[in-house]
């Protein structure tokens, strides 16, 4: 319905599937500098996982392979995250990941749960202590690390 109605109003509607916010953003800011791009969502991979290579180049650090722990909130965050580290190459745990079991978004998880209950997230009892943890909110465009010191 939403996509006859921006072509009846002339428009042109083009699908990306579902992604997150900061990735809706990228998209909409590439577009309007240059609308007869044509774009795939695999651009935004290959675009900040080149900068995050690049700084690390700049600063003479190399990827840190120490275990990430994210909590990905049961959002679509968990889903991109995934596909957004096949670009980065790093050793993630995705915990809350929405992906098979049935779940709730931010359930006793998430960037606003750790935040403002200031509690660790769902799922992450068998986390180890000290190790790095970081928390997304549904949509992927909030962050918040964290560590299980207990």
């Amino acid at each position: 319905m939403i996509r006859e109605g921006i072509r009846v109003l002339g428009g042109e509607c083009v699908d990306y599937g579902c992604v997150t916010t900061p990735q809706i953003h990228y998209l909409i800011s590439v577009l309007n500098k240059a609308p007869e791009k044509t774009l795939k969502i695999e651009d935004y991979y290959e675009h900040f996982a080149g900068a995050f290579n690049d700084f690390l180049k700049a600063i003479g650090k190399s990827k840190d392979m120490r275990v990430m722990n994210m909590d990905c909130a049961d959002g679509i965050g968990g889903l991109r995250l995934a596909d957004f580290n096949k670009y980065l190459g790093l050793n993630l745990n995705l915990i809350n990941s929405g992906m098979g079991e049935k779940v709730c978004l931010n359930d006793m998880c998430g960037a606003e749960h750790v935040q403002k209950q200031r509690k660790q997230p769902r799922n992450f009892d068998k986390v180890p202590d000290y190790e790095k943890c970081i928390s997304f909110d549904g949509d992927a465009d909030r962050i918040i690390y964290l560590y299980m010191g207990r």
